[in-house]
């Protein structure tokens, strides 16, 4: 009679990867798989700022902007050099028009990394919402000395020109823009293309 056979255990089934998973759901824009995944991976590591700041972003693009607010200045209190969650957390600050303190965080953020052209363009946005053309002009500028590829920085700055009139100067900043962007610009590239027609028809009447 043949000895026994001992029994193989079961293999353990590999741990859940949430936050791999909440990013993919995010991608595909599936809020409630996305959402489920962050708040698992986050009752086991409270502390994890790329996930609280990923679910702020979650929480904005649903507009759940106290939600996301939140999310942003948790990640803060746990890193306060955490740039990203700073200026994530200005842009919602300014899309809810509170200018006071979008400009706050940008200008903290920025006394630790100065040269940030994100962080100069977002400045200068919530500058633009608060009717200061001119220092939005400046600190585009600013941004570009550091970055000249930057393509939001020239796009921002093609319209703050346009708008005061100076079309000559807008319409090398689209030119700029068009040069320097990526798909990621979507319909924004077509939108530049006509406005470049507009002007260049205002710029040589005769032709």
């Amino acid at each position: 009679m043949p000895p026994p056979v001992a029994a193989v255990p079961p293999t353990p089934a590999p741990p859940v990867n949430h936050f791999d998973l909440a990013v993919r759901y995010q991608t595909l824009g599936n809020f409630e798989q996305a959402l489920a995944h962050y708040t698992a991976l986050l009752a086991s590591d409270e502390f994890n700022v790329e996930a609280r700041n990923n679910l702020g972003l979650l929480y904005h693009e649903r507009g759940l902007a106290t939600e996301a607010i939140e999310q942003f200045r948790r990640a803060i209190l746990i890193d306060p050099r955490y740039i990203r969650a700073r200026s994530n957390l200005a842009v919602v600050l300014m899309d809810n028009g509170r200018l006071d303190e979008a400009r706050a965080e940008l200008r903290a953020a920025l006394a630790m990394e100065p040269r940030n052209v994100d962080l100069l363009v977002n400045l200068a946005l919530v500058d633009k919402a608060d009717r200061r053309s001119d220092e939005a002009r400046e600190t585009l500028i600013r941004a570009l000395g550091y970055q000249p590829s930057h393509a939001a920085a020239h796009y921002n700055l093609a319209i703050l020109y346009e708008e005061a009139g100076d079309v000559a100067r807008a319409y090398d900043h689209y030119n700029d823009f068009l040069k320097h962007a990526g798909p990621e610009f979507g319909v924004r590239l077509s939108d530049v293309r006509r406005r470049l027609e507009v002007i260049a028809a205002r710029l040589n009447p005769s032709d």
